[in-house]
């Protein structure tokens, strides 16, 4: 079974998995006990298949919810906390570090916690609206 594959069985039953840092977070239903052996001989296989669903699901929703522009930053914890919110209900969200991880692997540079080049679509539509605002006035 393929790292991906365990995932699916594990949370087919029941079963939940998310990123910790350099673990992995669980929660077991008596349904999913067969499959955590098989999880830990494999963990590395399981933490690669989690971090690269976290890495698509991060990067898609950055594509969906923010605008990249030249000029403006975003603090890092707000960003998370936004994604995080977005998930509720779905596939877990991540923890902050995974997160900040992500978007180190997806190129963006981070300083002082903040992302630069990056906000979320609401905030620059109401910067875009203040600011032609001001010109009328």
């Amino acid at each position: 079974m393929t790292g991906l594959d365990l995932v699916f069985a594990f949370e087919k039953v029941g079963g939940k998995l998310a990123l910790d840092g350099e673990g992995i977070q669980f929660f077991c239903p008596k349904e999913a006990e067969p499959l955590v052996a098989q999880i830990r001989e494999n963990r590395e296989k399981v933490f690669a298949a989690l971090y690269e669903a976290a890495r698509r699901r991060v990067n898609a929703w950055l594509q969906f919810s923010c605008t990249h522009a030249a000029g403006v930053q975003t603090s890092v914890r707000i960003l998370w906390q936004e994604y995080g919110w977005s998930r509720q209900g779905k596939e877990s969200a991540v923890t902050e570090l995974d997160f900040v991880t992500v978007l180190l692997d997806l190129g963006y540079e981070i300083e002082r916690g903040m992302i630069g080049g990056v906000c979320l679509n609401d905030d620059f539509m109401a910067a875009v609206d203040l600011e032609r605002n001001q010109h009328v006035n």
